[in-house]
């Protein structure tokens, strides 16, 4: 997405935004926007970037999550990219003139690389489970065939059994 599509919010503490940029950009107020629980409002940001910007950083923080968004420059518009898409020189900029973004970048992208392992261990697991499900399934099922297969089905008055009495 470009920059010029995103509204960013404020309503106190619990969220707000914060610009990292290469040279100033402008911060201007679009509206304000009440929240039916509370007697809050909700108010929403554009951002103008400045003549000379190649790229802006946006930490938004939502509660406790924090993300980053980055927006570089490509012709006059702004697009979205994610930190792994940046360039080296582009990051180590970054880095360089906002150390401690730094440090909450790789924090994130360490909370990212531990969310993603962990979401495939759970679907390793999720998979296994199955396996294991369907394995008891074909056992059940063999040993149904073979208890049908074993057991006399003789009726209870066959003409043998008749003789016997």
């Amino acid at each position: 997405m470009e920059l010029q599509q995103y509204k960013f919010c404020h309503a106190g503490s619990r969220m707000n935004f914060a610009v990292f940029s290469d040279d100033p950009c402008h911060i201007s107020y679009v509206k304000s926007v009440p929240i039916p629980i509370g007697y809050t409002k909700v108010e929403l940001y554009e951002i103008e970037p400045g003549a000379r910007t190649r790229w802006i950083v946006v930490k938004q923080v939502d509660g406790y999550k924090n993300t980053l968004k980055v927006f570089l420059r490509q012709n006059e518009r702004f697009l979205e990219n994610s930190m792994d898409q940046l360039s080296r020189e582009t990051k180590k900029q970054i880095m360089q003139r906002f150390p401690t973004l730094a440090a909450q970048t790789k924090a994130l992208m360490a909370d990212k690389a531990l969310g993603k392992r962990f979401g495939q261990m759970v679907k390793k697991i999720g998979k296994e489970i199955k396996k294991g499900v369907r394995r008891d399934r074909e056992k059940k099922e063999e040993i149904a065939l073979v208890a049908v297969d074993t057991r006399k089905t003789e009726p209870p008055f066959s003409p043998q059994r008749l003789s016997l009495i």
